[in-house]
């Protein structure tokens, strides 16, 4: 079942702690356990932890998606700036 969440719900999950989330697309990402691994360095995925990263994505037209990967970090859920949507 896919999960709907608020670009507020995702700002929440801005530290290695609380989980680093990141949205692309509308699509959400938990990239905590790509941290280490990520070519750009931690920096990069800290930076838009909890934030839309959909520029900084495309704008280096990323890997992920050239090499399917992005299905291992994608979570099945949406954002949506709609409040009457249940969480």
């Amino acid at each position: 079942m896919s999960q709907t969440f608020t670009p507020a719900d995702v700002a929440t999950h801005n530290t290695p702690d609380k989980g680093l989330y990141i949205i692309v697309d509308s699509n959400v990402f938990d990239v905590t356990n790509f941290i280490d691994e990520h070519p750009g360095g931690a920096k990069i995925l800290k930076r838009v932890a909890g934030k839309d990263a959909s520029k900084q994505f495309w704008k280096v037209r990323h890997f992920l998606r050239t090499f399917g990967r992005e299905s291992a970090f994608e979570i099945p859920a949406s954002v949506t700036n709609d409040p009457t949507v249940p969480q």
